[in-house]
């Protein structure tokens, strides 16, 4: 029997004998500025180098902060004034529209880009709009402390973005207001910067980057030529321009105060460092209109955790397409899949029906549900609220992220799905991924192309402390 707690001492403080055995000793913020810390125009690439002889801490409070003003131009040779109160009735935000300005985001050490993901440029801030729309409130809270941060600036999954939205309408007033902002960003998925998943909420914290070890890091931001692409006119006949004027990009750093005894453990150790993050694989696909059937392939991959399938506007991968075309409010278009036939190693992962590429089917809505409940896309935890079944009913159609999620793990575990005439063994060695697909009524959706997107969300890098060097734990060629 439970004694009563209140006979239940607590042990004696340890901390004070414990401190000459601290491998940490405290942490200060310093604060890099880019290479070109001003600019007349907004700048076509900044650069960050990091260099230190500590150790960078990538925890909540390293971060990038911008600070800038959103200004209209009203007549052709007027001046650029800033936008206030009420203009977020006349133009409307694209979702997650600060990352719609970037190209690319890439960390270099050396000459060697760090990689985790071989997905096209111009997509990620689509997929990372749906993450942010439907991620756990907490991890938003960590992500996006400011009310100003476009991380607010996303639909939820049952709710349309449009001049009348009050989503919209809220957040347009937190950046429309006359004056200048600043909100801080800490980009998805972007190795050292977001390492968990789960981004700080699930017990499992960012792994610290030995400087003294690594050398110099190279983080280079390059941006889109054009601004237009994030904007949509309420009047198609207003002659108004508007633009973001980035006024400051600052690069907050939490840097260890470490032991000597540990640092001196790290310099000696030749082992490989084990860095927890996100992996993702892309195909791109361009299906004919109307096409009823359509055979893809992921050539000589480890076994996923699952797959993630979108469309967007076919402009969009060339970097052409722009928000003032959406005129339905969603984040990614309508797929029109009614059935998808998986086989890892030329096995299929089942014989029986229903099986979980019958998207459609009663009993797997049930499933996919519950996946995005227990074991979400790309491991990132969602809003419990958010998750309904009208959110992945008939392949989300009426949510404003349509997509396919299909988890390839057992329930509620990280354990790979074997093929059905497989036992473990396959997993030991890569394999092609072979996916078929089968649309409803009048085949594949217009003017489209669509995504398929895998991951795996253990480790993402590794750090060869005998190279000093960071690679792809799984050999893949990423760029």
């Amino acid at each position: 029997m439970a004694s009563d707690p209140r006979l239940l001492f607590p042990e004696s403080p340890t901390w004070r004998a414990a401190g000459s055995k601290q491998n940490i000793l405290g942490s200060e913020l310093v604060i890099y500025e880019p290479n070109t810390p001003k600019w007349d125009d907004f700048p076509a690439q900044l650069e960050f180098e990091l260099a230190s002889n500590r150790a960078y801490l990538f925890g909540p409070l390293t971060r990038f902060n911008v600070y800038g003003t959103f200004q209209k131009q009203e007549t052709e040779n007027g001046n650029w004034v800033p936008m206030a109160a009420g203009d977020e009735e006349k133009v409307m935000l694209a979702p997650n529209w600060w990352e719609l300005l970037y190209r690319e985001i890439a960390v270099y050490q050396g000459n060697k880009k760090i990689c985790t993901t071989d997905e096209a440029q111009h997509i990620w801030p689509h997929l990372n709009a749906y993450l942010l729309g439907n991620m756990d409130k907490l991890s938003k809270k960590v992500l996006c402390p400011h009310p100003a941060s476009p991380g607010h600036c996303v639909p939820g999954p049952n709710k349309l973005w449009n001049h009348d939205s009050a989503e919209w309408k809220d957040y347009g007033k937190q950046v429309f207001c006359n004056a200048s902002f600043n909100f801080d960003y800490t980009p998805l998925h972007v190795f050292p910067f977001f390492q968990n998943a789960d981004s700080l909420v699930g017990g499992k914290f960012p792994c610290a980057v030995p400087m003294s070890l690594v050398g110099k890091l190279e983080v280079r931001l390059t941006f889109n030529s054009n601004q237009d692409a994030i904007f949509k006119k309420k009047t198609p006949t207003d002659i108004t321009k508007y633009r973001f004027d980035m006024e400051m990009l600052q690069l907050c750093i939490e840097e260890a105060r470490l032991s000597p005894a540990y640092e001196k453990q790290l310099s000696m150790s030749k082992r490989a460092l084990p860095y927890a993050g996100v992996t993702k694989l892309m195909l791109a696909e361009t299906i004919p209109a109307s096409n009823m059937y359509h055979k893809t392939r992921f050539d000589d991959i480890p076994a996923p955790e699952g797959l993630f399938v979108f469309a967007l506007p076919k402009e969009t991968i060339g970097g052409a397409w722009k928000f003032d075309t959406n005129t339905d409010g969603k984040v990614f278009r309508p797929l029109n899949i009614r059935e998808m036939s998986l086989s890892y190693n030329n096995d299929t992962y089942a014989h029986r029906e229903p099986n979980l590429g019958m998207v459609e089917n009663k009993f797997m809505e049930v499933k996919q549900y519950f996946d995005h409940l227990i074991s979400p896309p790309f491991g990132m935890p969602l809003d419990p609220d958010k998750v309904t079944l009208d959110m992945v009913k008939n392949c989300g159609s009426a949510s404003a992220y349509p997509h396919v999620y299909i988890n390839l793990c057992n329930f509620a575990d990280k354990s790979r799905l074997v093929p059905a005439n497989q036992d473990g063994s396959i997993l030991s060695k890569n394999a092609d991924l072979d996916i078929q697909i089968k649309f409803g009524s009048g085949g594949a959706s217009e003017n489209v192309t669509y995504f398929f997107y895998l991951f795996y969300t253990d480790v993402n890098q590794m750090l060869d402390l005998k190279s000093k060097t960071f690679s792809s734990p799984y050999n893949m060629k990423l760029s």
